[in-house]
This record gives C-alpha cells, structure tokens and sequence, in this order.
C-alpha cells in the first residue's frame, strides 16, 4: 500500500520533521552547518549537496511549467513551447544544438523559459540570496531555502531523451552560460505523471532527503533584515552581478548599492 503524500496529514508531519525555523544570517550558517555535520552519510558514496532559496517557502518544489494545474494538455504544450524556441533562437546562440538537447532546455531555463527543470544550486549562499534579492513581497515572513541530498545515482543520462523521463533525476548542465558558472547552477528534471509534473517534495524517494530553512520574521523587522542578509552576503561576494555576470547584473547591483529601492508605498 503506497503512502499518499498529496494527503494534508502526511505532508504537514513531513514539513513538521524536515523545517528549521532561521532569524539571520549568521544563524542561517550555523544551522546549515549542523545540519550537515549530523548527517550520517556513507563516506564511500558521493553525496550531492543541492540547494534552491524562495521567496514563498509555502510553494511546492515543481518547474514553471507545471505550476497552473488547469492546463490538461500541458505535454503538448511543453512541445510547443519548445519548438518554438529552437525554431526562434538560433540567430541569438553561439552554438549549434541538436533538438531535444540538454544544454539547450538548460540555456532556455536560464533565460526564463517555462520547462520541465527546477533551478537548483549547489552554493547554499547563492540560493540565501534567490530567496532575499526581491523586496516588498507579500511573503517576507515565510522566505526559505531548501536542501536536497542525493547520491550522485540520481543524475540523468543525458544521452537518454529529455521528455522520457520515468521520474524524477537531477541534471548537472555544461557550463555553457556565465550564469550557470557564476550561480553553481543545476536542475531537477521532472517527468510527467498523469499529465501533471510531479513536485519534488511530494515525491517520497526525495521528501526525506530535503530539509527546508524557513524565515519567519516578524512583520516589523522583515525588511532590515532583507537588508541585512543581502549586505552580509554582499560582504561575501554573493550579489545581483557576481551571479549575473553580465552588464544587466552589472546595471542591477549598481542600482542597489547607490539607489534606495523603489517600494510600493513610493
């Protein structure tokens, strides 16, 4: 008999087990820091450590791509969508890709194309600041940052095709864009399941290899501490242009550190 993750009990006891509440920075890397030296992991197997930050941590781990549940044909439209972009991107890449190819869904992903791929890092600093970089959200006291430990059986064969995927894998990306580089960048790939991409923290092969940070501020505080997270990750190279390393992250951290953000009460 299966267990039904999808149930509120089950889910809220897994969340319950695997949330760590975090009020700063420096708490942030200490519980980090536990929560790593306490696994009990073999060491003759390899061990990947992946983490993704949010701005909602109340959101389910699960692509673009799946997210608005009313779509019933969204296998055909994720074809589409993909043809599309071979068809249309070509005067824009410097490098020729077969369809289908890896690399490319993987350069889509990066430039905001809906796809099958869940953005992942393997700098916990990095994803802190995905989760911190947007201010005025309607969902300060609830930012997070997710881990994911995996042995390195779950990555894909990328000879195998992209769009028949039985279940989920993790997929390690050439670096063939300064953004993948700067941002340590992999993915989730997920497959299809009665039409539907399956979220990765409903899939029970994966719900007890992730852990999740959550920041729960007060309402009063939750902007100087924003602040301060994005200034002491600043403080260690991590900003809008070390992982953007091109003149629109340029433009972006230079704006920040000379401008006071636009809010919506301006």
């Amino acid at each position: 008999m299966g267990i039904d993750l999808n149930t509120k009990q089950i889910r809220e006891e897994i969340e319950n087990f695997n949330n760590k509440s975090v009020s700063s920075f420096y708490d942030f890397i200490d519980k980090l820091k536990k929560g790593n030296s306490i696994l009990r992991l073999d060491k003759e197997k390899n061990y990947i450590f992946l983490y993704r930050g949010q701005t909602d941590g109340n959101k389910r781990l699960i692509p673009k791509i799946g997210r608005n549940e009313k779509i019933n044909n969204i296998s055909e439209i994720e074809k589409r969508i993909y043809e599309e972009f071979c068809r249309l991107s070509y005067p824009y890449l410097n490098s020729k890709y077969e369809p289908y190819d890896w690399d490319l869904v993987a350069l889509a992903q990066h430039h905001g194309l809906s796809t099958r791929l869940l953005d992942w890092t393997a700098n916990p600093l990095a994803a802190l600041w995905f989760a911190f970089y947007e201010n005025e959200t309607e969902t300060d006291s609830n930012r997070a940052v997710w881990r994911l430990v995996v042995q390195h059986d779950k990555i894909v064969n990328t000879k195998e095709k992209l769009e028949e995927q039985k279940s989920i894998g993790i997929f390690k990306p050439n670096h063939i864009t300064k953004r993948i580089t700067a941002q340590d960048g992999w993915f989730t790939v997920h497959n299809l399941d009665n039409n539907k991409f399956k979220a990765i923290d409903e899939d029970f092969s994966y719900v007890i290899a992730l852990n999740k940070y959550s920041f729960k501020l007060k309402k009063e505080e939750k902007e100087e501490k924003r602040k301060e997270i994005l200034d002491a990750l600043d403080k260690f190279g991590i900003n809008y242009y070390s992982l953007f390393p091109d003149l629109d992250g340029l433009s972006k951290y230079l704006s920040y550190h000379f401008l006071p953000e636009k809010t919506d009460k301006d």
